[in-house]
């Protein structure tokens, strides 16, 4: 680990790039439960960014007011502890011009255990999902809704997409999972889709088992699975109120999933 004096030695911006890495480190690896050690190091830390601060202005009033108590601070590792830190990092990034991605979060510990999952006969065929971020996050949210399985077209993105697996937050491999083409849909029963035009979620008879088609982004439903949806279930659609008209399909699929389940 680089030493205090060491980083006094960098030209301002490269020693803040460096200061937010190092943060970026304790967050992931040494807080909570860090030794006092550590703390007394990222004090050392927090002094540097407060002559920093001085030189040219980059800090809120209260942020620098947060590092000056840390500072006299003898040793608060704790959860807020942790999350003041990340958020100290995240101004100083904003001040540099470096903005935060998806990819930047943390992801959870990978400590999932399928077996303790409650899994119902619900499957989801995802027909043409493009965006990675939106497969992890139908992942996620399927996992906490009870989906035993994922079905998804050959044009949608692989949940093995690092993207996708970042978004889905530790849930890839806890749903099985498999691409099929539609003709898959012809081996389910009671099948439905989420999309516009159709019955009201508050007022659709969900079935006890069956599978839900989940449309592309942009087009929504092809004619063959709404086809193959309404000689079946028919179509299942989330009331909207806003002038936009549309939601990201994640948050659609999580609406719907809890009223399948209640």
């Amino acid at each position: 680990m680089i030493t205090i004096r060491k980083l006094k030695t960098l030209k301002r911006d490269s020693r803040l790039r460096k200061i937010c890495r190092l943060f970026r480190e304790f967050e992931e690896i040494i807080f909570p439960g860090g030794s006092f050690q550590e703390f007394l190091y990222v004090k050392g830390l927090f002094q540097l960014i407060l002559i920093d601060n001085r030189e040219a202005v980059f800090l809120s009033n209260h942020t620098a007011e947060k590092i000056k108590q840390y500072i006299s601070a003898e040793n608060p590792l704790s959860t807020d502890f942790l999350r003041d830190l990340q958020n100290i990092r995240y101004e100083i990034q904003g001040s540099l011009g470096i903005e935060t991605g998806d990819w930047d979060f943390h992801l959870a510990p990978g400590n999932l255990d399928p077996g303790k999952r409650i899994v119902k006969p619900f499957s989801l065929y995802l027909e043409d999902i493009r965006s990675p971020f939106n497969v992890g996050s139908i992942f996620r949210t399927a996992e906490s809704f009870c989906v035993e399985k994922i079905i998804l077209s050959p044009d949608s993105a692989s949940p093995a997409h690092p993207r996708a697996e970042r978004s889905s937050m530790g849930c890839i491999g806890s749903i099985p999972w498999k691409i099929e083409s539609l003709e898959y849909l012809e081996q389910e029963s009671n099948i439905f889709a989420l999309e516009t035009g159709g019955t009201p979620v508050d007022k659709f008879d969900f079935p006890e088992s069956g599978c839900m088609i989940v449309g592309s982004e942009e087009l929504g439903i092809s004619s063959r699975a709404r086809t193959a949806a309404e000689t079946s279930l028919g179509i299942c659609s989330i009331p909207l109120f806003g002038s936009k008209g549309s939601i990201n399909v994640a948050a659609a699929l999580g609406i719907v999933l809890f009223m399948w389940n209640s």
